[in-house]
């Protein structure tokens, strides 16, 4: 902590939104600082967290449509990640600007593993904690899938192992890097963030650009904006790519992943022991083994630990067989590239696919028009706003191919569900993975896969004839929000 106290004792420090960040933020400066003055700013003023702060009588709160005016009394700015550089008025104070995730990478005593990506970001953090903690006994998850990163720092030592994830966001302006960086994926995403895609690619370089030579990047080889940036990196570059038998240390043989160390080759698992669906996933469980042996960890622990491993919520989840139909919750898909990895784990058995969202501009949905046209679901059932390109995709895709497959416009997730029920056939899946975001009809993926899993249970029992009592499954909300969950 004495470290994190130097780099801000004497500062102006503005915390710039009160989100979750902004909160722990406050905490960890009030119990640095007690007494101190310390502004925060933040556009709503209806802010729940706003009214706790109003006992604070060093607190100088700046709310409301001219927050950022207040920009320039102050000298240290800790912004938080959803506030992009590109808004009006933040332009003149970039200098000034640290994060979260800046200070706690300058600050952490012990050992950091960064993870970022467009997607499986979550899916491979928590591998590799669970591998990690397979064998060491002082691991810790944060950042993007949920703790903020400073809530942890007072209760770290040298023997810390931190296993970070990093979303583009919380990336733009750090200064210093983990001592492994992993590079997962890069798709076409958050291009109402940044623009376009160099300056998004450019936000995810920055967890290695300030590396040095001792410590190590891990990245996927089939990105060629990633090969880039590991040619251009300090740190000793680690490639991978499962199903390429040259890649070492870690690929992908006869169905077999295997580890090769000095002139050891070892079998860590079958991938029919995996606990994860789809090829798509051997991308995040070759890096989370390539980071556990940089760290020491055994390959027994290593398998134990992949076999015990449950997958996380709303990744190509099976929530349920109602009437003959298998249900399956893949919210986490806000890109094209999510659904077609879906669509082809299945191929012909979906027989119907539940799709669109909110439309961030940018994407190009052809790839996914094409995938559809091979594995041709019975149904196409749209949700606004992207639900309507993606149709028009595929009508362009599909001409003088194949009949059009028959397609429904729905308003929420109840008709998307009834559609879906009486449009599948028994013996399919209906697969909710939607190419898109969530905002708008829902508060974020979460709640959009809660929804569903709501709806299939509910409906399943009034079909049935019965009443439906479930209440584990919580409200069957239609999600009305648009709160902007961690990046998504």
């Amino acid at each position: 902590m004495s470290h994190i106290r130097r780099l801000l004792e004497g500062k102006r420090i503005l915390i710039l939104g009160l989100g979750k960040e902004g909160g722990s933020s406050y905490r960890l400066l009030r119990r640095l600082f007690p007494g101190s003055r310390l502004g925060i700013a933040d556009k709503d003023p209806d802010n729940p967290a706003v009214h706790r702060l109003r006992e604070d009588p060093d607190a100088d709160l700046h709310l409301g449509p001219d927050y950022l005016s207040s920009l320039r009394d102050y000298n240290l700015i800790l912004k938080t990640p959803g506030i992009p550089h590109s808004t009006p008025g933040l332009a003149h104070h970039l200098h000034k600007i640290t994060s979260q995730a800046d200070l706690f990478l300058k600050s952490c005593p012990g050992t950091v593993v960064g993870i970022t990506g467009t997607k499986g970001k979550s899916t491979c953090s928590t591998l590799i904690h669970a591998l990690l903690s397979s064998y060491h006994p002082d691991v810790h998850l944060i950042g993007n899938i949920g703790t903020p990163a400073l809530d942890i720092l007072e209760n770290l030592g040298p023997r810390s192992l931190v296993v970070f994830e990093l979303s583009s966001h919380q990336l733009v302006n750090v200064t210093a890097s983990p001592d492994i960086s992993v590079l997962l994926n890069l798709y076409v995403e958050h291009m109402d963030y940044y623009g376009n895609m160099d300056a998004y690619t450019e936000a995810k370089s920055n967890i290695v650009r300030n590396a040095s030579p001792e410590k190590y990047l891990v990245y996927n080889a089939s990105f060629e904006p990633f090969v880039n940036i590991a040619r251009n990196a300090k740190a000793e570059s680690i490639a991978y790519a499962p199903e390429n038998i040259k890649a070492r240390p870690c690929w992908l043989a006869d169905d077999r992943i295997y580890y090769e160390e000095g002139e050891m080759v070892e079998e860590v698992i079958p991938v029919t022991d995996l606990p994860l669906l789809g090829k798509f996933n051997l991308n995040n469980v070759v890096p989370a083994i390539v980071v556990a042996k940089l760290l020491g960890v055994p390959i027994p622990n290593i398998r134990a630990a992949l076999r015990r491993f449950k997958p996380l919520e709303h990744r190509l989840q099976q929530i349920g067989n109602f009437r003959g139909i298998e249900f399956y919750n893949d919210s986490i898909s806000t890109i094209p590239e999510c659904a077609i990895a879906a669509l082809e784990h299945f191929g012909g058995r979906v027989g119907s696919l539940i799709a669109g969202g909110h439309d961030r501009g940018g994407v190009d949905y052809r790839p996914l028009a094409r995938c559809i046209i091979r594995h041709r679901p019975d149904a196409l059932i749209l949700f606004p706003a992207t639900g309507k390109a993606i149709l028009q995709a595929y009508r362009l895709e599909n001409t003088g191919r194949q009949d059009e497959i028959p397609s429904f416009l729905a308003e929420n997730m109840e008709q998307a569900v009834r559609i879906a029920f009486e449009r599948t056939p028994a013996g399919k899946v209906c697969l909710l993975s939607p190419a898109s975001p969530s905002f708008g009809l829902f508060k974020n993926y979460g709640d959009r896969g809660a929804s569903f899993r709501a709806w299939a249970a509910k409906m399943a029992c009034e079909l049935n004839g019965r009443e439906a009592d479930h209440p584990h499954l919580g409200p069957l909300s239609q999600g009305q929000g648009t709160s902007r969950d961690r990046g998504e």
